[in-house]
C-alpha cells in the first residue's frame, strides 16, 4: 500500500479525474500520513468503488 499511495501524487498530477475520485483519493493519503493504515485501505476500497 505505501506505493499505491506515492504513486497516487503522480497519478493526479498526470490525470484529469472526476472531482468526487481526486477527493476521495485525498482522504486516502491524509489518512495514510496520519498513521492510519487500516483507514487508508477502506477509504482506498471507496476510491476504487467510485472509479468503476
Amino acid at each position: 500500500m505505501p506505493g499505491a499511495v506515492g504513486s497516487r501524487h503522480l497519478l493526479v498530477s498526470q490525470q484529469c479525474l472526476p472531482d468526487a475520485l481526486a477527493a476521495s483519493l485525498e482522504q486516502v493519503v491524509q489518512a495514510w500520513d496520519e498513521g492510519a493504515p487500516e483507514s487508508a485501505h477502506g477509504l482506498l476500497d471507496q476510491a476504487l468503488a467510485l472509479a468503476q
